[in-house]
C-alpha cells in the first residue's frame, strides 16, 4: 500500500468520529453540518478548459498574488489561501493562521461572505479552485471554505494546476481577471 493510500485510509476511519449530527460548523443556516459537507470531486484539464465556456463558473488561482502575477489559467481570478485565514502570528506570539471566528468562537460567516463577494462569487455559481504545492494552504483552503460555506458544487483542479495546465500544452495569461462584485 502507497504512503497516500495509507494516509487516505486512516482519514476516511477517523474521519466519521468528528461528523455527528449534532456538530456544527456555525451558527447560520448557511452554513452546513459536517456530515453534510460535499467535496464533490477532482477535475482535469479538460474539465477546466469546459469551465472556461461556462459564464456560472469561477475558476479560483488560490496562489499567493506574485504567483498569480508570473502566469495563471486565463480567466482565473486571485483569491489566495492566505486571505481566507487570519494572519501569521510572530513566532513565539502565539498560533497562526486560524480561520476567521466571530465574538462567539464560530466560523465568521459574514467576514467569509465579503471576502467571496468583493471576489465576484455567489452561492449559486460553479467553484474550480486551484494553488501549488499538490493543493496546500493556497489551493486546499479556499476549496474547503468555500465547501463548509455550503458552496454547493466545489472542485479541486488536480494536482498543481498551473504546471497540469501547461504540461497538457496551454498557456497562461498574466492578464488578471476581476469579477464584478
Amino acid at each position: 500500500m502507497r504512503f497516500g493510500s495509507l494516509i487516505l485510509a486512516a482519514s476516511l476511519t477517523i474521519l466519521p468520529a468528528f461528523a455527528s449530527a449534532e456538530t456544527r460548523i456555525g451558527p447560520s443556516d448557511a452554513v452546513k453540518p459536517v456530515e453534510e459537507l460535499k467535496w464533490q470531486s477532482f477535475v482535469g484539464v479538460e474539465a477546466v478548459q469546459q469551465a472556461l465556456k461556462d459564464p456560472n463558473t469561477v475558476i479560483i488561482d488560490a496562489r499567493k498574488p506574485a504567483e498569480y502575477a508570473k502566469g495563471h489559467i486565463p480567466g482565473a481570478i486571485n483569491l489566495p489561501g492566505e486571505s481566507l485565514r487570519t494572519p501569521n502570528a510572530k513566532p513565539g506570539k502565539g498560533d497562526s493562521q486560524y480561520f476567521f471566528r466571530d465574538a462567539n468562537g464560530q466560523p465568521d460567516v459574514q467576514k467569509y461572505e465579503q471576502i467571496l463577494s468583493a471576489a465576484g462569487i455567489t452561492r449559486d455559481q460553479n467553484v474550480i479552485v486551484y494553488g501549488a504545492h499538490a493543493g496546500k494552504t493556497d489551493g486546499s483552503v479556499a476549496a474547503m471554505v468555500l465547501a463548509w460555506l455550503g458552496q454547493e458544487n466545489v472542485r479541486f483542479f488536480d494536482g498543481i494546476g498551473v504546471d497540469r495546465w501547461t504540461q497538457a500544452g496551454l498557456e497562461l495569461s498574466t492578464a488578471p481577471t476581476t469579477r464584478e462584485p
